[in-house]
């Protein structure tokens, strides 16, 4: 019976994001990482820290590309290390990219209790309670072609104070902010 009603939400969450924003794709391993990026160099507490760990949960072409960043300044911090596994991570990261669906309740949970910013390849996990969700309403996404006109920012302001983000005030321009009172809307400032 628990299971019928997880997947009963799950299926309402994801009519309900259809709904809000149209249809949102996964996008490419290469968006996703720049699409990272540019979140991390939005939240202070990573811009106010010696370091950027990022852990990658389910995608090992996601980690292929943040290596591509690695020993770079993101913001004001230097992205120092990217570790890929299909498990939680043994040592806390700064952030956890997630890209498989079945673990998200463990990797909400894990970065709630260890204040780890997580950011979905998966954007109606967003809605489940993960920080970030990363999409695009664009149907395929061509490798080769990086887009970031079509890479869309969900933001799950709940999720993120529980994780203990704290969001730049420029992050409010780049992302559709999702919370308990509206299914979406956009913050203009």
């Amino acid at each position: 019976m628990k299971n019928t009603k997880k997947i009963a939400v799950v299926i309402i969450s994801i009519i309900l994001c259809v709904q809000a924003f149209g249809q949102l794709y996964k996008v490419n391993a290469k968006q996703v990482a720049g699409a990272a990026m540019t979140v991390c160099a939005l939240e202070e507490n990573i811009q106010n820290s010696s370091k950027l760990d990022v852990y990658v949960f389910g995608n090992k072409q996601i980690s292929r590309e943040l290596k591509k960043y690695k020993n770079q300044l993101i913001g004001n911090v230097t992205l120092n290390s990217i570790k890929y596994g299909n498990e939680l991570p043994k040592n806390k990261p700064t952030v956890i990219i997630l890209d498989d669906v079945e673990k998200y309740t463990e990797v909400k949970e894990y970065c709630r209790k260890n204040n780890v910013i997580s950011i979905s390849c998966c954007p109606e996990l967003t809605e489940q309670g993960l920080s970030v969700g990363i999409g695009s309403d664009v149907k395929k996404q061509d490798s080769n072609f990086l887009s970031l006109s079509s890479v869309k920012l969900l933001v799950n302001l709940e999720a993120s104070r529980l994780e203990g983000s704290k969001w730049n005030q420029d992050f409010y321009d780049v992302a559709t902010v999702i919370n308990d009172n509206q299914m979406a809307q956009r913050i203009n400032h």
